[in-house]
């Protein structure tokens, strides 16, 4: 079993497994269908000198038969070894030892392996890789995450499946205004418009996902009585994001979503041309353009960063906090051609500035949007006047918050733009990883994590 990978809803991760699993749904992707037969080596005088087990398994796909069989395997349970057991081995050849991962072997015949489903950006470049061919590469790797996730998505499985969703798509809306040149003009402008509506159709789900997750932790900010008076808004929530989520899938179930996902999957599968047009950084080897590219981003957040005084408006934190995420994208997108200790280290001091710049901004919307739901509640009578007070004193609660995450900007930022993060980047741009594969025998170093549930993804 995986989580989060399309199945019956009702099969959810018990309680005891909600730590590791959090929000995830606890799904089947397998059924196997196990014959043991015990067997007991004895010598001479009837001692038991080993007892085996032979599994027979077949395999299936959840609700069906299971029709694939796997190879026998031998499974010694107990008893020393000794010349009779090693001549039992040997006289089964057809035998294979039981593996010690169970999970792989069950797999196999489905076409999966365990863990092969990951969020994170893995695409192996050549650093003489025409850029268009290496963007081209990203952006399928992209696609692959949307599809793999629209199942769940649709269905509601749980929360997971649209984020990673729109994570996927906010990469490729960044990939397409960052790499500028490596792919046809009249194509980026025709795709930028319709990822755009996609980002904006899926927002409002994805935001109330985020406030249902989070109002256990929004409760523990209120007294013990005023907590119990957030019921009003739970519901309200709860109600609202059912709506959306139909909404949603009326959109992704319509013609403009068909014809957004075909041509993009058409466009990408068709060879770069060998003389591109409208694409005169095409031909450009991708290391020289991610190195231009990562440059130029790193020097606009150091240029806005420092402009940021205590005087300077919300909105100024807030274009520093897309630029960084821009950063961070290509960052991931060309982990592979980078050396893995430097960009680690980048990317520590990167992430430390943008989740203050993010708490900071989700602050602020969660500020405005529970004012707005106090409002519907008023509006539609369906609250009464502690649940007003209870959202008031939480208004109160997280605008201390804001002003604390405010007020630790500068050290965030201070730590990212010091001269020792200035020379880190320096030599992460003027060397190439040590290996195709990027960062040595471990392979590409994984940026691409999880990011922080928030309420406010636009950027």
């Amino acid at each position: 079993m995986e989580a989060g990978d399309g199945g019956d809803r009702d099969r959810v991760a018990p309680r005891l497994l909600v730590p590791v699993t959090g929000p995830r749904a606890l799904l089947p992707v397998a059924v196997a269908d196990v014959t043991t037969e015990p067997l007991a080596l004895e010598d001479g005088s009837g001692r038991k000198l080993a007892r085996l087990l032979i599994e027979s398994t077949r395999v299936g796909a959840p609700g069906a038969v299971p029709e694939h069989v796997l190879p026998p395997s031998l499974l010694v349970l107990g008893g020393r070894r000794s010349d009779a057991l090693a001549a039992l081995l040997g006289a089964m050849p057809d035998l294979a030892p039981a593996p010690e991962d169970a999970l792989a072997p069950v797999l196999v015949p489905l076409g999966r392996r365990p863990r092969d489903y990951t969020g994170k950006v893995r695409v192996a470049l050549d650093p003489a890789l025409p850029a268009g061919e290496a963007a081209r590469a990203i952006l399928r790797h992209l696609l692959e995450t949307m599809e793999r996730n629209l199942p769940g998505l649709r269905e509601d499985l749980d929360p997971e499946f649209l984020h990673d969703f729109r994570v996927a798509v906010r990469r490729t809306r960044s990939a397409l205004g960052q790499l500028e040149g490596v792919l046809p003009a009249p194509t980026v402008a025709r795709f930028t418009r319709e990822f755009r509506w996609l980002q904006e159709t899926t927002g409002p789900t994805r935001d109330l996902d985020v406030y249902v997750l989070e109002l256990p932790s929004l409760q523990q900010l209120l007294p013990g009585g005023a907590r119990r008076s957030l019921g009003p808004l739970a519901r309200l929530l709860a109600r609202r994001r059912l709506e959306t989520h139909r909404g949603l899938v009326r959109d992704l179930d319509g013609p403009r979503f068909a014809r957004l996902l075909a041509g993009w999957r058409a466009f990408l599968a068709r060879p770069s041309p060998r003389r591109p047009r409208g694409a005169p950084n095409a031909l450009r080897p991708v290391h020289a353009l991610a190195a231009e590219r990562i440059g130029k981003l790193f020097r606009r957040a150091l240029r806005e960063g420092g402009a940021i005084t205590a005087a300077s408006p919300a909105a100024d934190l807030h274009e520093l906090r897309k630029t960084c995420k821009k950063l961070r994208y290509l960052l991931e997108f060309f982990q592979s051609l980078l050396d893995r200790d430097e960009v680690g280290r980048v990317v520590e001091s990167l992430k430390g500035l943008q989740d203050n710049l993010g708490r900071h901004q989700d602050l602020q919307i969660q500020v405005g949007e529970l004012l707005g739901f106090a409002r519907v509640l008023a509006r539609e009578g369906r609250a009464r006047p502690p649940a007003y007070l209870a959202m008031g004193m939480l208004v109160e609660r997280l605008r201390e918050q804001q002003a604390a995450e405010r007020q630790a900007f500068a050290a965030r930022f201070e730590k990212f733009a010091r001269k020792r993060n200035r020379r880190r980047m320096k030599r992460l741009l003027a060397r190439r990883a040590p290996s195709l594969e990027g960062g040595g025998r471990d392979g590409p170093a994984c940026l691409g994590g999880t990011e922080a549930s928030s309420p406010t993804e636009a950027g």
